[in-house]
């Protein structure tokens, strides 16, 4: 279930979080990153 909570303040505040699928999600965007800041050296060092 996703969780929004929305306060009457001048701006409006807003808070989200993610849901379980997100959070899973999460997981992979993580990996995809450490595979992308080690190829992006490989391919700087080539250069």
């Amino acid at each position: 279930m996703n969780y929004v909570i929305v306060y009457e303040t001048v701006p409006v505040t807003i808070e989200y979080e993610l849901s379980e699928s997100g959070k899973i999600f999460r997981d992979v965007l993580d990996i995809m990153l450490k595979w992308g800041l080690e190829h992006r050296k490989r391919v700087i060092n080539t250069e």
